[in-house]
Parts: structure tokens; C-alpha cells; sequence
């Protein structure tokens, strides 16, 4: 962006407030926020061969999936129109004839059973804490995992293994080289499973954008995804057991039991190599299924490889209204058998990823290539079977849905929450947001509840979902946590709604009567709300019509920062010894804007909580505040993991920081997550690992840096 367009955007943004901003301009809001929503489901842009369906169908032939294939890059539908699988209106239908037939046997997926720590080696939930997860018995990677003794941690290309019981003993034990960039890991007892990416390169040739006649074709070495399993019985000594790769890049994946299900995609500039650029105009080289279908091989200790398509062309589904030529593949493989997995395929681009025990979910994107928003949102159920996943039914809902925990499915039912954004030309009618419960009928997902049309003006920042309730936490410039009924699901009911300063963008269950959150804090001047630093809070919902905020702690000045705000993963819970931990960033405040000294009281209707606030901005200019000493936590930088005790009873006590600045010079961590150990606390980054007692935590008496 160079600088005179740079001023201009800031301008804009100043006149407009940001979310006029993003309307105007079309572009994604990365906070979330509302964007231009007037391409909604009847929208011009779309291909002339949109029928508002919503629905997959099966190709036929070979022949068909070609054509296909080879019209989509003929009109350069290259990203679609709909940015995310399906789109359209409420009209589904799910055209099949044949069953989906997976590429191989797979083994039946196991659920843990109840009260086992999936991702562990030994021990209980008593002992150490483990990678935040949304579902009993379906395991979420992340880029570290623990199991009471030892600490596994995927930094680069390199699996690292640290003892760290007793803490004392805190040491490196061993290192494996991988191949590829590390993404996540699993852990099943005595068995990591590691799953590592490496981009598409070209090598040699003319580039396709700018190919001649008298150049040779390029070389393309695809995207891909490598799964490693890795035997760590002899912690010192890891062996690989396997290794198998898969062409695309993984959008997400969840593990049961032994069954590893992975969302790959392969999106439209991968298949470059298949098309010829020639004076501006594209033409489609002559191609059969096996030059579009992504690969795999599979590599076992002690055998030949195994090689083929990932997903086979009767296996593969496309959307009734063709939106472009990516292509999502859904894969489970068991770990005891990576050979024999089963697969399944859309023509399209995977959105959000929700699984239970029973099935995967997957959703449309946020945001089409031109970053706006649809005003509705498919869903695609796969089915966990014997011979892998399959696609059993498909559904749509107004709004679009914010992440994973936005879904949840209970007793067979699908709860979701949406936002439907501002619409109309200038945005004048307000966005609303909306749970929906659907139920699988026949091979439709059907809404059977709603409660819609809730906090407009807002959306929602943060949702979670557990047996018969629900929880909401929308935002515009007052925090409204909704408490739901979910029991009848054909008739969920908002009971409860509490208003408070700020925002959530994570809440957690502290047992039966109480939420935790982290979000941000913020008050208003006249029309304008800033954000002041990352808030922990607790709500009382004993009461479940009349939630009330019992304890606040706030961490940091305005830019204060920590990955916990946007993914759970950074946040570690430890129920069962009532701990807490997150990295925070904090850097000194030199802008010199002002923070604001006055406590806003958060009243009936939010409309007036500037006049409480102060400031009657009807009667007279909002006032320019004076600069004020920031909090005092805030006033040097810091770079690690703060610790509490939390209780329902008392709130929040700070056990103190463990900075994560280690070796000579600074060196900023690409991820900090806490772990909790038998009494000890550790800061586990890619650089090293740190680690104190839990009553010491300031001392860090324990470290061990990486090379």
C-alpha cells in the first residue's frame, strides 16, 4: 500500500468508524466485523447458472467430471462466487443416487472412553492439563502436547521431546527431524502423530502467467500434507513408524481414538500446471480425472510404498449451482493402518470445522474473493463410518457462523448461531443474530428451532454450546451475554441477558453454575468505544434467567495482546487444580493516545451508557480527555505467560509472570502455550521451556533453550 493511499484509508476510516469503512471498501474486517453485505444470496455476481439450490450432486461418468473440471477454468470461476461450500437459498436438495464409496477400508472410529485423557500417556486429568478441546472424546491437535511426564512440542521442522517431571529434571531428551513445516500434533499413548505441510513450488520452466511457446512447462511439486506417526515408547530414542502424504493444504483435522479425519484442500492455483496462459487468454490443456485428482503415498516401516488418488471421481460431489474448481477432501485414516483410509470430495472450499464423536461438519467461508459476506451459511454433514466418511446430509441457514464453537450437536440435534449483517445499500438494516437447531431428515439438515432476530445492531463474538444450554456474547458497544434453553430443541429460548463493558471471545464451563472468559475490555467516549487492555471474567448463571458478572481481572494497556483472544488452544484451563494461564504481549505505550479513568456503569438499555457515563452527547461535544498513567502492570513490555488461581469463589489471584525471553538477545516466540504438571507450571515455547513451582511461579527456576 503505498503512502497516499495508506493517508486516504485512514481518512476514510476516521469519517466512516470502521465498520462503515469495511462496507464501503468491501474488504474483510479482521476483527470479524460486519463488511459489505449487499451480495447476498440473489446477487449479480453470481454465474449465470446459479439456481438458488442448495445441494451436491454425484458425477456420473469420468467423462462428466472432466468436463466439469475443464468448464469451471474455462469461465475462470477460479475462487467462485460463493466463497465457501455451496451458497444460495433456502431451498436444499441432495441429488444422489449412488452411496458414497470410500478409497479403502478404515477402521470404525473408537471414542475415548468417559473420563480417559485421549491425548495422554498415562496419568489423569488430576495431574496435568491438556490442549483445550470442544467435545469429549474427539481430540484437537495443537502445537504442543503433554502426558504428565514429558512435553512434546513440534518447533519448525523438529519434533522435541522434554522430560519435565520433576521439574528439576526439566531437559531435552531428544529431537527428530521432520519433513515440512510443523502444524500439529497428536499424542495416543505411546504414539505421537505429527502432521507437517510443504508449500507447491515450480521448478524450472516458464511460470504458467507468463509461459511461451518456445519455454519448457514448468515442474509442479503440489502442496502437500505429510502425517508422521512416531513410536516415543523410548522417549530418548522416537522411531518413525510411517509416514503418508496427501496433495492439498490442511484446513483442519481431529483425531478419535485411532482414527485421524483430515479437511485438505486444494485450491484453484494448484492446478496451474494444467492450464496454459497464452495472450491473456486462458485455454485448458487437453487432461484426464488422474491429472485433477489429488495423490497420497503411504509409506510404512518395512514396506513399499502405496500410491494412488487420494479420492477417486465417483467420490467426489459439486455443488448444483458450480462455483469454481477447488477441491475439499475429506480423509480418515487409522493410525494402526494408514494404508487402508477412506475418503470422500467436494468441489468446493472448506469454511468452519465442527466434529463429534458420531460426525464431521463442515461449513462455507466467511468471505468471498472480494471479501463480502453471505447472508447464508451450508452445511455439509460427513458421517464417521467403517469405510470412512461419508456424506449423509446437507442444510443451510441465514447468517453466517463465527467459528467451531458456534456448532455443537447434542442428542442428535445441531445447534447454531449466526449472524445475519447490515444490509441495503447503505447498511440501514441492522444485522441480527440467530440460533438455529437442525435435525437430520432423510439426507436434509433441517432447522426444526430458532430464536432469531437477537441483539440487533450487534453480532456475535463468542458462542458455546453444553447439553441443554447455550451461551451467546454478542457486541456493538455493550457486552450482552444471552443465556439459552436449549432442552426443547424445538423450541430454544434466550432466558437471560446480562450487559457489561467489553467483550468475550472465548467461554469455558467452570462446572455447572459458573462461565469463565477472556475477551477485551473497553470503554466509550461519546459515539467512539476503545479498547483497554485483555479481560478475564467470571459470570454467575446459578440462576440461569438473571446471569451476573461476578469477578473481572484486567491484563495490560490497550495494546496488550494474547493468541487466547482468537484461539482457545493459547488458553490453559486446569479445572481439577483451579489454574490458568495465557501468553500475553505487552508493549510500553509511546503513542501517547489517552486511556480513559472513568468507570462506565453498564445500564438497562445500552443506549445510555454514554449519558452514564458522563458525557450527554446531545446536548453537548463528546470532550477531548486528558492523558492519563496507564495501569501499572502496563508500563514496561512483557513477553510470556501470566498465571492465576480462579475460583467461582474468588475470583482471580495473579500467581505471578514467567517471562519467556530466553537465551542472549530477544527473540520473539511464534507460540506460547502454559502447561500444568504435577504442582509445577511451564512456559512451552519454540525457542525453550521454562518452568517454575505453581506456588513460585515468578522464579522460573527451570529452563531449557532449543538450539
Amino acid at each position: 500500500m503505498n503512502r497516499a493511499l495508506g493517508c486516504a484509508t485512514l481518512i476514510l476510516v476516521l469519517i466512516c468508524g470502521c465498520d462503515a469503512f469495511y462496507q464501503a471498501t468491501g474488504w474483510p474486517d479482521p476483527d470479524g466485523a460486519n463488511t459489505n453485505a449487499n451480495a447476498d444470496s440473489n446477487s449479480s455476481s453470481k454465474p449465470p447458472t446459479d439456481t438458488g439450490q442448495v445441494g451436491l450432486k454425484q458425477f456420473e461418468s469420468e467423462e462428466e467430471f472432466q468436463e466439469y473440471f475443464t468448464e469451471q477454468v474455462s469461465t475462470d470461476q477460479r475462487y467462485g462466487t460463493r466463497g465457501g461450500l455451496g451458497g444460495g437459498a433456502n431451498n436444499v436438495t441432495f441429488d444422489s443416487d449412488m452411496a458414497p464409496q470410500a478409497g479403502a477400508d478404515a477402521a470404525p472410529a473408537t471414542p475415548a472412553a468417559e473420563g480417559e485423557v485421549s491425548d495422554s500417556g498415562g496419568g489423569t486429568w488430576d495431574d496435568f492439563s491438556t490442549t483445550t478441546e470442544q467435545e469429549e472424546g474427539v481430540q484437537e491437535s495443537d502445537i504442543i502436547k503433554n502426558d504428565g511426564q514429558y512435553i512434546y512440542v513440534l518447533a519448525d521442522s523438529t519434533l522435541r521431546i522434554v522430560q519435565a517431571d520433576p521439574g528439576e529434571a526439566l531437559q531435552e531428551l531428544s529431537s527428530t527431524a521432520l519433513e515440512g513445516y510443523g502444524r500439529d500434533l497428536y499424542l495416543l499413548e505411546d504414539r505421537v502423530v505429527a502432521l507437517t505441510l510443504q508449500s507447491g513450488i515450480y521448478r524450472g520452466g516458464a511460470m504458467p502467467m507468463v509461459a511461451q511457446e518456445s519455454l519448457p512447462a514448468p515442474v509442479f511439486e503440489p502442496p502437500r500434507v505429510q502425517v508422521t506417526v512416531i513410536d516415543v515408547s523410548d522417549r530418548s530414542n522416537p522411531t518413525i513408524q510411517s509416514t503418508s502424504w496427501f496433495e492439498g493444504t490442511l484446513s483442519s483435522s481431529r483425531m478419535i481414538g485411532a482414527d485421524l479425519h483430515l479437511v485438505l484442500v486444494n485450491y484453484p492455483d494448484f492446478f496451474e500446471p494444467v492450464i496454459a496462459y497464452r495472450e491473456g487468454e486462458t485455454a485448458v490443456a487437453e487432461v484426464d480425472a488422474d491429472d485433477i485428482l489429488p495423490d497420497y503415498e503411504v509409506a510404512e516401516d518395512g514396506s513399499d510404498p502405496v500410491s494412488g488418488n487420494t479420492v477417486d471421481w465417483p467420490d467426489f460431489y459439486y455443488p448444483i449451482d458450480a462455483d469454481g474448481y477447488g477441491m475439499t477432501t475429506v480423509i480418515s485414516l487409522n493410525i494402526n493402518d494408514p494404508t487402508a483410509f477412506g475418503s470422500v470430495g467436494v468441489v468446493a472450499y472448506p469454511g468452519n470445522i465442527y466434529a463429534s464423536t458420531e460426525a464431521l461438519y463442515l461449513t462455507d467461508s466467511n468471505y468471498d474473493f472480494f471479501g463480502s459476506v453471505r447472508q447464508t451459511s451450508d452445511i455439509y454433514k460427513f458421517a464417521f463410518n467403517d469405510a470412512g466418511p461419508e456424506l449423509v446430509a446437507v442444510g443451510v441457514v441465514p447468517g453466517r457462523i463465527l467459528n467451531q464453537y458456534s456448532m455443537s450437536e447434542y442428542q442428535g440435534y445441531l445447534r447454531v448461531a449466526t449472524t445475519v449483517d447490515r444490509s441495503g445499500m447503505f447498511g440501514e438494516e441492522p444485522s441480527t443474530n440467530n440460533v438455529y437447531v437442525l435435525a437430520q431428515e432423510a439426507d436434509e439438515l433441517a432447522i426444526v428451532g430458532r430464536a432469531e432476530n437477537l441483539a440487533p445492531t450487534e453480532q456475535i463474538y463468542s458462542a458455546r454450546f453444553s447439553g441443554p444450554r447455550g451461551y451467546l456474547v454478542t457486541f456493538e458497544q455493550i457486552d450482552p451475554l444471552f443465556t439459552l434453553d436449549l432442552s426443547d430443541p424445538a423450541n430454544p429460548q434466550v432466558v437471560g441477558e446480562l450487559k457489561v463493558p467489553g467483550y468475550s471471545t472465548f467461554i469455558i464451563e467452570m462446572g455447572e453454575n459458573h462461565l469463565l472468559t477472556v475477551g477485551r475490555n473497553t470503554v466509550m467516549n461519546g459515539s467512539f468505544v476503545f479498547e483497554q487492555g485483555i479481560q478475564l471474567s467470571i459470570f454467575d448463571i446459578s440462576d440461569l434467567a438473571n446471569p451476573q458478572l461476578a469477578f473481572t481481572e484486567q491484563i495490560g494497556n490497550p495494546d496488550a495482546w494474547s493468541e487466547a483472544l482468537y484461539n482457545p488452544k493459547a488458553l490453559t484451563y486446569f479445572a481439577a487444580q483451579d489454574l490458568l494461564a495465557l501468553p500475553v504481549e505487552i508493549w510500553e505505550y509511546a503513542y501517547g493516545w489517552p486511556a480513559w479513568d472513568g468507570v462506565v456503569t453498564v445500564p438497562d438499555e445500552p443506549e445510555t451508557a454514554v449519558a452514564d457515563a458522563g458525557i450527554d452527547t446531545d446536548t453537548e461535544p463528546a470532550p477531548t480527555p486528558e492523558p492519563v498513567a496507564q495501569n501499572p502492570v502496563s508500563e514496561e513490555s512483557f513477553n510470556g505467560l501470566y498465571v492465576y488461581r480462579v475460583t467461582p469463589e474468588d475470583g482471580f489471584e495473579a500467581l505471578g509472570q514467567m517471562s519467556t525471553v530466553m537465551g542472549e538477545g530477544y527473540y520473539y516466540n511464534s507460540f506460547t502455550r502454559g502447561v500444568f504438571m504435577n504442582g509445577n507450571v511451564f512456559a512451552v515455547t519454540d525457542r525453550g521451556v521454562v518452568g517454575a513451582p505453581v506456588t513460585a511461579v515468578g522464579t522460573t527456576p527451570w529452563e531449557v533453550l532449543f538450539p
